[in-house]
């Protein structure tokens, strides 16, 4: 199994409880998690922070008989009768079965201060962090299937949206 996020955590302790031998490959535990301080719309929990929530993912595994390997990449899987997953490391692991949970990882369109402002301005979520840019000027920054949406949604509580694209035009399905 490959994510140390939720979506591959939830796998591997659904996998542990039906009785299966599993292991996690992660580069970091908590994946994107890491990356926003302050958790306000993880349903059931009004407010955590990414240290506690980490923390909890962690503590959960370890409810199970689940080996962790962390501060490890995959390389590349290939299928034989057994599955290979191979580390960047070289180490090569086999397998019955392989879940692969990537995640998602935010996108560096090098803008400078982008670094320097994240979560003070600058932020990834519409739905999140919408309600901070009530009424004031925006941009959106990209023309796809993830970003139109989330101008429409801050269009609901900016004062003004801009869409910034670098393409000639925007990559978005048409129906957006």
């Amino acid at each position: 199994m490959d994510g140390g996020g939720s979506a591959g955590f939830s796998s591997a302790i659904y996998a542990s409880r039906k009785g299966l031998n599993v292991g996690v490959i992660t580069d970091r535990i908590g994946e994107q998690v890491l990356d926003i301080f302050v958790i306000e719309n993880l349903i059931g929990t009004p407010y955590t922070e990414r240290p506690k929530l980490a923390s909890h993912l962690h503590n959960h595994m370890h409810e199970y008989d689940i080996e962790i390997i962390t501060n490890k990449r995959v390389d590349r899987i290939e299928k034989g009768e057994l599955f290979t997953v191979e580390l960047a490391s070289g180490e090569k692991i086999e397998s019955k079965s392989v879940i692969i949970a990537t995640g998602a990882r935010w996108r560096d369109i090098g803008v400078p201060g982008k670094k320097e402002f994240k979560n003070k301005g600058v932020a990834y979520c519409s739905h999140y962090n919408g309600p901070m840019f009530r009424d004031k000027h925006v941009a959106v920054v990209d023309g796809g299937n993830s970003d139109i949406p989330a101008a429409l949604d801050l269009a609901n509580v900016a004062r003004h949206v801009t869409v910034f694209e670098f393409l000639p035009k925007l990559n978005a399905d048409e129906v957006l």
